[in-house]
């Protein structure tokens, strides 16, 4: 059986792609488009009060509970979200 090389994706560039298009490929995700609009909300994923935004100035999500860390980039989003590796958000 033959394997399929693994594709190189650079973060970077990844998250360049998506610059002014971040509600639109979270909300695609689920994540209410309504709590991406840089107001403190509910957490969409662990539901705890007035601790989610979408910060839209910087251009990332947080949770002060569930994603306080490594959460720079619309790709960390969608990994912490689904709960998948890097490749697999791309």
């Amino acid at each position: 059986m033959i394997q399929e090389a693994k594709k190189h994706y650079d973060k970077s560039e990844v998250a360049a792609a998506v610059i002014g298009r971040e509600v639109e490929v979270l909300s695609s995700l689920g994540i209410p488009a309504e709590s991406l609009d840089g107001k403190h909300h509910a957490c969409p994923k662990c539901g705890g009060k007035d601790r989610f935004r979408f910060d839209d100035v910087n251009r990332f999500v947080i949770c002060n509970q569930c994603f306080s860390e490594k959460n720079g980039d619309i790709p960390s989003v969608v990994q912490w979200w689904e709960g998948c590796s890097f490749s697999e958000a791309v």
